[in-house]
């Protein structure tokens, strides 16, 4: 299941942060998965109490609203692996949050697309664009202030769908 952070996120963005949570600009949400109820329960329980989170936080934490939905299943495509085969071999194509996952964990090597304009490649935690030769660490531009960050967010986001239309393709 996934959790969904929906009302009163803003002050305690770095609390849902450093637990893992992945922001979604284009909803102003805060998620994350689950694997049962319980283990949120067990989270939120950590989240909200003073000895956790601190006392400011805490009732900042406390007032977050969470929406619950059950994740997608994976999609799995059969694709027949050459022309001189009959076996076919099963590909799976990850969600978009794992996807976000594995960019900033800097485990998508050697990935060419397209940003824009410009023609970019992801190799780890850099990212090279082609024209112009601007090159983006995505561990350290989210540091520089809040805009880089939201910038950064959204670049990752383009990306990870980016990276799932090309396994879609192939």
């Amino acid at each position: 299941m996934k959790a969904i952070a929906v009302k009163n996120t803003f002050n305690a963005k770095e609390s849902l942060k450093i637990q893992g949570f992945v922001y979604d600009p284009s909803t102003k949400t805060w998620s994350k998965d689950f694997s049962s109820q319980s283990e949120f329960d067990e989270f939120y329980s950590n989240f909200t109490s003073a000895a956790y989170s601190g006392r400011k936080k805490c009732k900042f934490n406390a007032a977050v609203v969470f929406e619950f939905v059950e994740n997608k299943p994976e999609v799995s495509e059969s694709v027949k692996a050459d022309s001189n085969t009959s076996y076919e071999e099963t590909i799976v194509i990850p969600s978009e949050e794992e996807v976000v996952k594995m960019i900033k964990a800097g485990e998508i090597k050697d990935f060419k697309f397209s940003l824009g304009r410009y023609k970019t490649v992801l190799n780890g935690y850099v990212m090279y664009m082609e024209e112009g030769g601007n090159t983006i660490d995505i561990r350290e531009v989210g540091k520089i202030s809040a805009e880089h960050e939201k910038n950064l967010s959204m670049i990752i986001d383009q990306t990870a769908k980016a990276y799932i239309n090309r396994l879609h393709k192939n």
